[in-house]
């Protein structure tokens, strides 16, 4: 009999696109790698060109005055020149006479050198002859001669501290994320191969299992067979038995054949079903030895649609499940089959009276491999997970459980309207969100108190009305985050339409703040549409994903009902005019798309359109022009935009290593716009330097790990579709505002989260954390001890 199934022609063409299709993945995110790599090294070349074209007109420049103060000296306009030239020149400058050595007194004629003081003068002037030598190799001196001709003095320099740490930033940058590269790629590669190994091991060890009980039966029954073959009616008994035997045979082979493949769904009434289990479990459950009672409390009007072999699969787990949690001789399982009361599906519950569980064995009960029986492969749980989720759009869940009697557990064909439990809270999602929450007050007020106090004649204005945002943000973070996440999943079309609303708002009675209308005021604030129609999209493109999952791959059920809210939202925000957070609002939608599965296909064709649109939108406004010539090193572009990345660049030097200290920034006071703001991440950068700065990175990379671990373990597809949203959202904006700081990316006025003085962003961006708490709560990654698995 085979028992398996063969690779045909249909099947060998789709093995064969999908390795295509992930031949193609890995070449593209190749070329787009070195093509983020190539960009980051042109840009800083072009900055550092530019930066040393700077340091030397500016040598210039002062070399020239000083040499016409020498022919005119009462000309006090001159000598106001060259005051203030002198005052621009941050990189070190020495003065020597016709014969390259130092003028002395040598205080007087330098500048920007840190020598030694305490040594002789002699070893000075040593010293500085050597200093000199290397300038002279680097560039040529500049000389001052007077009215007849002579040359007077020799002025030599050398580039800044900033030029010199620029100049190594790229590859230090290329380096770290090299780094964490290969650091992720060994850890998922590890992880992948152990997965697909316990998958595989436990495959095979549960073939062997579910094998090895008909094939030992039909053994007896042969054996039988040939004790009484002249008994008749014996051997027709016999005979029936062995038919059953090789009908489960049959069973088991057709469910190992829909493993990896769609099953095929019918609509029958789960009653029988669960009936046709039930006894067959009776029938051998005094063969091993027990006394356990199977009680059935089943509404046999209640249908849905499965496949029949793999839902009894299901079934069998959990009743197995169910007998080896009972330790006495005798037990109770009860089977409950009833319909949600809430929402529509119907719920199949399991109970019974044996032992439960740890925490520890929650967190971990749908590993594939993990078991806590001797003889165990840990397979069951796994798969049947996949079945009822994967293939049903159902889920299979723990439910709390006691010592005792009547300890739930449950599976459902359909989500289960649960609220979260208190005390399952997400310390590794909580824990940094509040503390950058809680930094960010310092952060806010160390960049705006110079600003504010000219403006408002008090440091302290902008940080009091941020302070009092973040404990908003806070209280709303703990507010969301004990509602059932999936009451959104039903209210997200009427949020998103009163997002839509609010933007059409802003088109027609925006405030204009700095050149664009994004705000609508509301009584005595201002709110920024746009924050909230980003997470709404976010929270309605999951809910549209997970219903249509079987759809997904087409255009017209699947891709145009997503398209029909992506559009309208991003058009109207691009119209404020702001094409940045639009075109991140597309991305982020995107990303959504290719992890519930769409058609890789169909994303490059959207994705190239959407960036064709956007390219040629960009060049519409001659300011978004600008800011790209800026960006690409063009002499003409946007001079401010050019001289704030400029300015955030030299924080990120004057930073170095440790830092200058907090509160000490000096490129806060009137060098940097937007200090406080988009740009507040260079600040931390100057204060707290490059270890405060990878602090920073770390506390994002942590939530985003974080963020998809709840992702993956979610109870249903739309809490793993909305869970990957906020995340994805949070990530995206953190990495895109530091990608601008550091002069990766063209400027783009997108706050960083949750750092950014600014209310709406803080709002909405704790709102979203809060949901996505809630998903966590209910997602199995934390679980109260006596708990245990519906099946191992």
């Amino acid at each position: 009999m085979n028992l398996g199934q063969k690779v045909g022609r249909a099947d060998r063409v789709r093995i064969w696109r999908a390795s295509v299709t992930k031949w193609q993945l890995k070449v593209f995110l190749t070329v787009l790698g070195l093509g983020i790599m190539g960009a980051v090294l042109y840009y800083t070349k072009t900055l550092v060109d530019e930066l040393v074209a700077n340091e030397k007109r500016t040598v210039e420049l002062y070399a020239s005055l000083l040499a016409r103060s020498y022919q005119s000296t009462n000309d006090e306009d001159l000598l106001f020149y060259v005051d203030m030239t002198y005052s621009s020149i941050h990189f070190p400058v020495i003065f020597a006479d016709r014969n390259d050595d130092p003028v002395y007194p040598y205080q007087q004629f330098m500048m920007n050198v840190d020598m030694d003081t305490t040594l002789s003068v002699q070893q000075q002037k040593e010293w500085l002859r050597a200093y000199i030598q290397e300038m002279k190799r680097e560039y040529p001196p500049f000389e001052m001669v007077d009215p007849t001709g002579k040359v007077v003095q020799r002025m030599f320099y050398t580039n800044s501290a900033i030029v010199r740490r620029l100049r190594y930033m790229p590859f230090v940058e290329i380096l770290i994320v090299a780094a964490f590269i290969l650091v992720g790629y060994v850890a998922f590669s590890t992880i992948r191969r152990n997965e697909e190994s316990n998958i595989w091991v436990g495959m095979a060890k549960e073939a062997a299992h579910q094998l090895g009980t008909p094939l030992s039966s039909m053994l007896a029954w042969l054996e039988i067979l040939r004790m009484e073959r002249h008994d008749p009616h014996r051997v027709e008994e016999t005979s029936r038995e062995m038919e059953r035997d090789v009908e489960r045979l049959n069973v088991i082979a057709n469910r190992f054949a829909k493993i990896g493949s769609q099953p095929k769904l019918e609509t029958v009434a789960l009653g029988p079903v669960i009936e046709h289990v039930c006894t067959y479990f009776e029938t051998r459950l005094p063969n091993l030895g027990r006394k356990v009672s199977i009680s059935r409390n089943l509404d046999a009007a209640l249908t849905a649609s499965i496949s029949i072999e793999l839902f009894e699969w299901v079934i069998e787990n959990l009743i197995k499940n169910a007998v080896e949690a009972i330790e006495r001789h005798d037990g109770l399982i009860e089977i409950t089959l009833r319909k949600k009361i809430k929402g529509q599906g119907v719920l199949v519950v399991v109970r019974d009276n044996g032992k439960g569980m740890t925490r520890q064995i929650a967190s971990r009960i749908f590993q594939p491999g993990y078991t806590t029986k001797k003889r165990g492969w840990g397979l069951g749980l796994s798969l049947s997970r996949r079945i009822i989720e994967d293939y049903h759009g159902g889920r299979l869940f723990v439910r709390e459980t006691q010592p005792g009697p009547e300890q739930p557990s449950g599976s459902s064909c359909r989500s289960m309207n649960t609220r979260p439990e208190p005390s399952n809270i997400d310390w590794l999602i909580l824990l940094p969100i509040a503390g950058l929450l809680m930094f960010s007050i310092a952060f806010v007020y160390s960049a705006s108190a110079s600003f504010a106090d000219v403006k408002f004649g008090s440091s302290e204005e902008l940080v009091w009305n941020h302070a009092i945002r973040v404990l908003v943000g806070l209280t709303l973070m703990i507010v969301f985050a004990k509602i059932d996440y999936r009451v959104w999943q039903g209210t997200s079309a009427t949020v998103l339409l009163v997002a839509i609303g609010f933007l059409l708002m802003v088109l027609v009675m925006g405030t204009e703040i700095k050149g664009a209308s994004r705000w609508v005021k509301l009584g005595p604030v201002n709110f920024q549409p746009s924050e909230l129609a980003k997470f709404a999209l976010v929270i309605h493109t999951a809910a549209l994903l997970s219903t249509n999952r079987s759809t997904l791959r087409t255009w017209k059920k699947g891709i145009l009902p997503i398209m029909v809210w992506v559009l309208p939202v991003c058009i109207l925000i691009a119209l404020q005019p702001n094409l940045s957070t639009a075109s991140v609002i597309f991305l982020i939608v995107m990303v959504m798309m290719f992890l519930a599965d769409v058609d890789i296909k169909h994303l490059l064709i959207i994705v190239g359109t959407g960036l064709l649109v956007a390219s040629a939108y960009a060049v519409t406004a001659e300011y978004r022009l600008k800011r790209l010539v800026a960006f690409f090193g063009g002499g003409t572009g946007d001079e401010p935009v050019r001289y704030q990345l400029d300015q955030a660049l030299i924080a990120f030097g004057n930073g170095g290593i440790t830092g200058v200290g907090p509160g000490q920034s000096r490129q806060r006071d009137w060098f940097l716009p937007e200090s406080y703001g988009d740009f507040i991440f260079s600040i931390v950068g100057e204060e707290y330097g490059f270890l405060g700065v990878s602090l920073l990175v770390s506390a994002f990379v942590l939530i985003m790990w974080r963020g998809y671990t709840v992702a993956k373990k979610a109870p249903d597809a739309f809490g793993r579709l909305l869970a990957a949203g906020i995340t994805t959202t949070l990530a995206i904006y953190a990495f895109v505002n530091a990608g601008v700081t550091c002069g990766v990316l063209p400027t783009t006025g997108l706050p960083m989260p949750f750092i950014s003085y600014g209310g709406s962003s803080v709002f909405f961006s704790a709102i979203a954390v809060g949901i996505l708490l809630n998903v966590s709560s209910q997602a199995g990654v934390y679980r109260r001890r006596n708990t245990r698995p519906l099946t191992e």
